[in-house]
């Protein structure tokens, strides 16, 4: 019953973060048109949306992360359940599982460079933590960190040898 719960509250979210997107992905890609020089695009109010961008960027990306961490946690419930006779050597193995999940997700919520999407655009754009080749290395390096997470996080819920446990 509590994962039918979550289950609907990750796709409420992830459905908000949609719509978010759709809304204001217009304006980060205003920002980068004229980045590539196209100023056009340059229009009286192009800060101001480019903050709001870079706002729903944030947003969307921070509900990403939480949604998806709810839809592994409803999963682990499930196997909680089905396993839920197993014995002691399943529960340690669960509460492992699950703690490393949630670790993982509160990791990837604390490398995000939150002033890069919520500090005013023009000290944004200036910003050598946002904008330098140092920091594009570093956002490269927190997608690679956040997908191995996920991916090891995935592996340790589903693998075959926690399933033999039940």
């Amino acid at each position: 019953m509590l994962e039918d719960y979550l289950m609907l509250f990750a796709l409420a979210m992830h459905n908000i973060e949609s719509v978010l997107a759709q809304v204001y992905v217009k304006y980060v890609f205003d920002l980068e048109a004229v980045q590539r020089g196209d100023m056009s695009r340059m229009t009286p109010d192009f800060f101001s949306n480019a903050h709001k961008g870079f706002i729903a960027l944030g947003i969307c990306t921070t509900m990403s992360m939480i949604g998806v961490l709810i839809v592994k946690v409803t999963f682990l419930l499930f196997f909680r359940r089905i396993g839920a006779n197993t014995g002691k050597r399943f529960n340690i193995i669960w509460w492992g599982v699950v703690l490393f999940t949630i670790a993982s997700a509160a990791a990837q919520l604390a490398i995000i460079e939150y002033r890069c999407f919520y500090s005013p655009i023009e000290s944004t754009i200036t910003s050598e933590v946002c904008t330098s080749d140092e920091a594009m290395k570093k956002i490269m390096i927190r997608f690679i960190f956040s997908a191995v997470q996920d991916a090891v996080s995935d592996f340790l819920s589903k693998s075959r040898e926690y399933h033999l446990y039940w």
